[in-house]
């Protein structure tokens, strides 16, 4: 869109060394496997480095109340390291640099950090890095479920497009807007498109993931909305959060959050399932360790969530019990015969 600004980025190898060493003195807010791998390649190294744990809002206060003596902070490694440090550079001002050692969220293209109160999330500040730094040999040497794990928040396009689409005539609800509707579905086309490569951890496909992230980002930022690309499969995996107090990898509960929407929207649910097989992201309860006991009493718990937390309307607000039940028995049948495959 016209006005959007993505984030600096670049992706490629060596971008730990030649990086690093163009930052002033820094702290490094990091996950532990990760640094065991990109720690001794920095050629500057930080005056501090703190492993990130919960993004509890209080927490990440006093964290950056206790950050002195340096000029820069430094995330390095997936989601929680890259939202402390996003958090940490908003509260005290300080240039922010990303190194994302997984490809498996899209926090690192966007200004605010989802912070936790009593359960919920709840998305603060804003923080634009100098450079979001995409490392190739840190990005392959991670499992490779938790880069084909990325595909979450593009398939969410899918499902949050149509929330939108329903949502049209509430007063809180922007226009559908043709750019946006383009820019969806395009994003989806384009894991279909490079499906293989996305599989398969290479370098093609950690480049695709990175690139829409980038794009949603900055589009998300200029329309000042997120509706083009999350609806109710955020809100399942919020639900299933709020409910278990559990934590699981982001764009694994966001894809079961797809594929159980896809089934309540009536919307392509044969075809995105066969996608989901296709890009061979970990997603059903059973691969998730989910009862479907849990699973169950997220769904039936859903409805009431929404309106409780003011979500923008969609189909996830009013959940029938024979919807809840066409969706724990296909569930049911994806875990016996396997997803799709095309």
């Amino acid at each position: 869109m016209k006005d959007s600004q993505p984030f600096p980025f670049e992706i490629g190898h060596g971008l730990i060394e030649r990086v690093s060493e163009q930052l002033p003195p820094y702290v490094a807010f990091v996950a532990p496997e990760p640094w065991e791998l990109a720690g001794a390649r920095l050629r500057r190294v930080p005056r501090r480095v703190v492993e990130a744990g919960a993004l509890e809002h209080g927490y990440l206060d006093e964290l950056a109340a206790s950050v002195v003596g340096v000029e820069a902070v430094v995330g390095l490694g997936g989601g929680s390291a890259l939202d402390t440090a996003k958090f940490v550079a908003w509260r005290t001002g300080l240039p922010l640099w990303q190194f994302p050692s997984i490809a498996s969220v899209d926090a690192v293209f966007t200004r605010p950090v989802g912070v936790r109160e009593e359960r919920r999330v709840r998305y603060v500040g804003s923080a634009i890095p100098q450079l979001v730094a995409a490392d190739l040999d840190l990005l392959c040497a991670a499992p490779p479920e938790l880069n084909r794990a990325g595909v979450g928040d593009i398939l969410s396009c899918h499902t949050g497009l149509h929330d939108w689409r329903l949502a049209q005539g509430d007063a809180e609800a922007p226009p559908l807007d043709g750019e946006l509707v383009d820019l969806s579905l395009r994003l989806v086309a384009g894991l279909r498109r490079h499906a293989g490569a996305i599989a398969a951890v290479d370098e093609e496909g950690l480049t695709f993931i990175l690139g829409a992230y980038r794009e949603e980002g900055a589009v998300g930022d200029a329309v000042g909305h997120s509706y083009f690309e999350e609806g109710s499969e955020h809100y399942v995996a919020y639900c299933f959060e709020r409910l278990t107090g559990r934590h699981l990898v982001h764009g694994e509960l966001i894809t079961l959050g797809v594929l159980a929407m896809v089934i309540a929207q009536d919307n392509a649910v044969e075809e995105t399932a066969t996608l989901v097989g296709s890009l061979r992201v970990r997603c059903l309860p059973g691969e998730l360790d989910i009862s479907y006991a849990v699973f169950d009493e997220v769904l039936k718990a859903l409805p009431a969530y929404c309106a409780q937390e003011g979500f923008p309307r969609s189909v996830a607000h009013t959940l029938p019990d024979k919807t809840r039940g066409a969706i724990l028995a296909q569930f049911a049948a994806w875990e016996r015969g396997g997803l799709p495959r095309p």
